[in-house]
Parts: structure tokens; C-alpha cells; sequence
């Protein structure tokens, strides 16, 4: 350090010292002014990150509401148009959509498991004949063999 930058260094615990008369506090003061108490930087590509994912949530969010309300305001339409009750027959049926549409995907779901059971039935089944053949083949095979190579002179 500068013999100047001392000085004034010196001419500042001075002042500090008089203004606050205790050296404690004088010492941390100086302390806070030459150590860092920085947070650590967040990286700027992972702030831009959570700024996206947050804005990303925040328009899905505001999308529902406002279809929820869009919708809301086609019914009221609807009911001052048809007359009241109309709003509801047409929400009735469209809960009745989507039972019927649960229903269907349950049944399709059924048939392909059963599908799937009966496949691998038949192939077990296909594969036991197989063996079964491959069993009587040898056998077959191996009783041509004795009987070609048996023994019908008496010379054997």
C-alpha cells in the first residue's frame, strides 16, 4: 500500500473511532468494507432457464383459465339463445361422451388382453405339437434305421 492510501486509512479509524467510541464496532465496519458478503452469482443461462419454465407454467395456466371462461360464456350464449336448461342437457350429454368413451376404451382394452391370452395360449400349444411331432420324427426315424440296418442273413 501507498504511504498516502495509509494515512488516510489511519485518519479514518481515527474519525470512526471518534464518532462511534467503541473499537468493536469501529473493527467490524472496516471489516464489512474489505470482505465480500456477495451472494454467489446465479449462472444467467439457469435464471433464463427457470424464467422460461416459469412463464412456459404460467401461460398453460392462464390458457385454462381462459378457455374455462370461454366456454362459461358460449353456455350462458347458448342458454339465452335456446332458453335456460340448454347448458345443461349439453354439459348431461358430455359427461355422457365421456362415460361411454371410458367404457369403449375399457372394452378395447379387455379384447386385446384377451387377444394377447389367446395368442400365447396358441402359441404354447403350437409349440408343445411341434415337439410332440419332433418326438415321433426321431422315433420314426430311428425304426427305419433298425430296419434297414437289421440283420437278415446269418451272417450278422
Amino acid at each position: 500500500m501507498e504511504p498516502i492510501s495509509i494515512a488516510a486509512l489511519i485518519a479514518a479509524f481515527k474519525k470512526a473511532l471518534e464518532i462511534f467510541g467503541d473499537s468493536k464496532k469501529v473493527m467490524s465496519l472496516l471489516r464489512g468494507l474489505f470482505t465480500s458478503n456477495k451472494k454467489k452469482a446465479i449462472p444467467k443461462d439457469k435464471i433464463l432457464k427457470q424464467h422460461a419454465e416459469f412463464k412456459r407454467i404460467a401461460e398453460k395456466a392462464i390458457l385454462a383459465k381462459n378457455a374455462k371462461i370461454h366456454r362459461q360464456n358460449e353456455l350462458n350464449r347458448l342458454d339465452e339463445i335456446h332458453g335456460l336448461g340448454t347448458s345443461a342437457r349439453i354439459i348431461a350429454a358430455e359427461e355422457e361422451e365421456k362415460k361411454e368413451k371410458i367404457k369403449r376404451r375399457k372394452r378395447e382394452k379387455r379384447k386385446k388382453q384377451k387377444q394377447a391370452e389367446f395368442r400365447a395360449r396358441l402359441f404354447y400349444w403350437v409349440k408343445e405339437f411341434l415337439k410332440f411331432v419332433i418326438v415321433i420324427g426321431i422315433a420314426c426315424f430311428a425304426a427305419y434305421w433298425i430296419w434297414v440296418n437289421r440283420c437278415t442273413s446269418g451272417n450278422c
